[in-house]
């Protein structure tokens, strides 16, 4: 009698045992679900379509005047996930076998918001590849991966340019969100052989840093139980984990030469964090600039010094 009440005691401990992992499994995929999610789809819920146009009226830029002063190739290309990519050429004079920066923008905007930038190149003689990142402008499919799938779009966008430019100098620029998708791509084997020069312009450096931006938990345990359970739902369903994201990482794989921008009234990506992802850049040609701005408003308060500096950097390559 006493066997059979201690079997089933067992059986009941061991049912309840499993019942609560189980439990606790489901309930910790769920919390990744909710963290993985939002993360990858930040910018559906966005017109960034609106958000572009808003952003340069707000910076006081004349949008319509650029667009009548400059006309672009719209050119459409696949990357190797077969990922839709559109992106706008502009060319000095019509010729495609010239110096190029290819130009990534920030969250929340498209290629448009790029327009400054876009004429300070044309002024200075290159020419601009600039695209809408996946599930932004018209390229409507696709989600936000912070650079993990983004770095095929800059792969195809960079074997098409390598195609029409040949060997003249190549540029990648990419601002705040669009720098993180630019550091995720320059740790690869594809950018070390086919890039010049990288161009990071206060970059977030991490995806827990801006998680952690919208999301602060109480305790250091409960961060780390997030972030735990974010990576098993965003490795399951993405491929990838927060530390993948992370600039101070794969900036020790960049031996390309790299110039980083910082701003000292950048409140997103301070100059502290700059300066942590520029200690960390492997490349022997590295350079940092400063700007007395807000975030990525350097060129804005100082055109004719930051373009200074962009081409001096690109004229020692």
């Amino acid at each position: 009698m006493k066997s059979n009440k201690k079997k089933l005691i067992k059986k009941i401990v061991v049912v309840g045992i499993t019942l609560t992992i189980g439990v606790g499994a489901i309930l910790s995929y769920q919390m990744g679900k909710l963290i993985g999610r939002n993360m990858l789809l930040a910018e559906r819920e966005q017109d960034t379509n609106y958000n572009s146009v808003m952003q340069l009226k707000e910076w006081g830029y004349d949008l319509e005047q650029f667009q009548s002063q400059y006309d672009s190739e719209e050119i459409e290309l696949i990357a190797s996930d077969g990922q839709r990519i559109v992106g706008y050429y502009y060319t000095v004079d019509n010729n495609k076998a010239n110096n190029t920066a290819l130009l990534v923008h920030g969250m929340g905007g498209t290629a448009t918001c790029m327009a400054p930038w876009i004429e300070m190149y044309l002024n200075e003689g290159m020419n601009v590849l600039v695209i809408d990142r996946r599930g932004t402008g018209k390229v409507e499919e696709g989600q936000l991966t912070y650079g993990w799938d983004e770095k095929k779009d800059l792969t195809a966008c960079v074997d098409y340019l390598r195609k029409v430019m040949g060997n003249h100098k190549l540029i990648l620029h990419g601002q705040s969100l669009g720098g993180t998708v630019v550091g995720v791509y320059a740790e690869t084997k594809h950018a070390g052989e086919n890039v010049d020069g990288f161009i990071l312009e206060c970059p977030m450096k991490s995806l827990k840093h801006m998680l952690f931006m919208v999301w602060q938990p109480e305790s250091k345990m409960l961060q780390d139980y997030g972030i735990a359970c974010g990576n098993i739902y965003l490795k399951i369903n993405n491929g990838f984990t927060f530390d993948n994201i992370n600039l101070l990482k794969t900036q020790q794989k960049n031996k390309v030469s790299t110039l980083l921008i910082g701003a000292t009234r950048d409140e997103l990506c301070t100059v502290e964090d700059s300066k942590e992802i520029f200690d960390q850049i492997a490349a022997e040609n590295k350079q940092y600039y400063e700007t007395d701005s807000e975030h990525i408003e350097g060129y804005l308060d100082y055109p004719k010094e930051y373009a200074q500096s962009i081409m001096a950097f690109i004229k020692n390559l």
